[in-house]
């Protein structure tokens, strides 16, 4: 059995009294409960994000919603916050603006960075597509998918440099004592972001695109300079592909690189329901709401990449960290217009399904487990055509079938023993470390 890697308990990071009269003395002495509430929007051992309801502003000028967000200092939040801060100049209406960005210690003495920004969801009747999801109608949440993938088309205006013009002013407002030095050192950068680093080349958004994952010792896959200027990614497994089908080696000419280099644009990388805000439309009730588009959050993992990249990462994610197929094949139908025509797109896509394989082959853990089973369940399965990515098999017909939560239990006791995990206390640290991972993007 391959090795698996269990999360190292840490004490989880959370608002305290320190930050609270660091962040705002201008609010005199404050209740928790009292004159201001708090709720968990996201958790974790090296950031979470808190809700805070106030009464009064907590700052002059400040909403009585805000969202507090805290990092560790060895990330790059100040870095985050500058690729939020570039779609908000584009799209100032659906992406809220940042109040604050700074570094605070905790009462143990911990130095974190934080951000502040307004909170929408709870605010004048906005709250995540996640939430509604289940009782719009197809029609409706094609809407609102149009509605996402405009945006995005309109973010695709934004240059590269002024992104990173942009992140070096924040990067050197923040304490000198925790600007990382990549946000410093790469204001030539074309490419990239502070989630994967940043690129000046092609080939340099290829290698960051394509690395090893986190704690895994083995490349998936190598990227080998050929003649002429070409640039192979080939799988390190190739002869342990799951299927015949699977592409295992692609070749990037000094042309494909060239356009790759030039269809870079701002992309989000985490469109989901759970970042996607709406709100209701006149005539919406409960049994049948009524939505548009209110904002998107969660912009963490943006980068400036071939487009490419967020529409086949789709393909990586469902199963595995997603399971809503519809609002899957809805995105992937209606932004299959933001794809450049050349050929250097579907080698892209075709890579990035091989690293994926790859990944799944060198390390077979509970997410590759899962997103088999999940698949398996609807009746999901490769479409020929690259650029499609999943699709239900031709014998599926009709709805797609619903699992209940019983469903669900046993297809996660059954992916767990397949990898020899049914330690109860190993599960639970396991799903809440996942489930704080997944949620942190909010």
């Amino acid at each position: 059995m391959a090795s698996t890697w269990f999360p190292v308990a840490r004490q989880m990071l959370a608002l305290d009294d320190a930050i609270i009269a660091k962040l705002f003395p201008e609010a005199g002495a404050l209740t928790l409960g009292e004159n201001f509430g708090t709720f968990a929007v996201s958790e974790g051992a090296s950031r979470c994000s808190v809700g805070i309801e106030s009464e009064e502003p907590l700052r002059p000028g400040f909403p009585t919603n805000i969202l507090l967000r805290l990092e560790d200092s060895s990330t790059s939040l100040a870095a985050a916050v500058g690729m939020a801060q570039v779609a908000h100049s584009v799209l100032p209406d659906l992406v809220p603006p940042f109040l604050d960005l700074g570094a605070v210690t905790t009462s143990t003495g911990r130095a974190v960075e934080y951000s502040i920004r307004e909170l929408f969801i709870n605010a004048d009747g906005v709250f995540t597509l996640e939430e509604v999801s289940p009782l719009l109608s197809t029609s409706a949440k094609t809407a609102i998918v149009d509605q996402v993938v405009t945006a995005m088309e309109h973010l695709q205006t934004q240059a590269p440099s002024t992104a990173v013009s942009t992140i070096a002013k924040l990067s050197s407002a923040r304490d000198p004592s925790t600007v990382a030095a990549h946000d410093a050192n790469n204001i030539s950068a074309t490419s990239g972001g502070p989630s994967i680093g940043f690129a000046t080349t092609a080939e340099e958004l290829l290698t960051l695109l394509f690395k090893p994952p986190q704690h895994s010792h083995q490349p998936p896959c190598t990227l080998t300079p050929l003649p002429c200027g070409t640039i192979r990614v080939a799988s390190a497994h190739a002869s342990d592909a799951s299927s015949t089908e699977d592409v295992t080696v692609v070749d990037f000419t000094p042309s494909d690189l060239a356009a790759l280099h030039h269809s870079t644009v701002l992309c989000h990388n985490n469109l989901e329901p759970r970042n996607i805000l709406v709100k209701h439309l006149p005539g919406s009730s409960a049994t049948a709401p009524k939505v548009t588009l209110a904002g998107i959050i969660g912009w963490e993992r943006a980068s400036f990449q071939p487009f490419a990249v967020e529409f086949g990462s789709k393909d990586a994610a469902l199963g595995k960290h997603n399971f809503d197929f519809e609002w899957y094949a809805l995105f992937k139908a209606r932004s299959a217009r933001l794809l450049p025509s050349g050929p250097e797109t579907e080698k892209l896509l075709e890579a990035m399904w091989l690293y994926d394989v790859a990944c799944d082959l060198l390390e077979p853990g509970v997410r590759s487990c899962l997103q088999r089973q999940w698949m398996e369940f609807y009746g999901i399965e490769q479409a020929e055509d690259v650029r499609v990515g999943w699709e239900r098999g031709a014998d599926q017909q009709g709805a797609l079938p619903v699992m209940v939560a019983e469903e669900w239990e046993i297809m996660q006791e059954a992916v767990l023993e397949e990898v020899g995990l049914l330690d109860e206390e190993v599960l639970d640290e396991i799903e809440r470390v996942v489930r704080a991972a997944d949620r942190a993007g909010m």
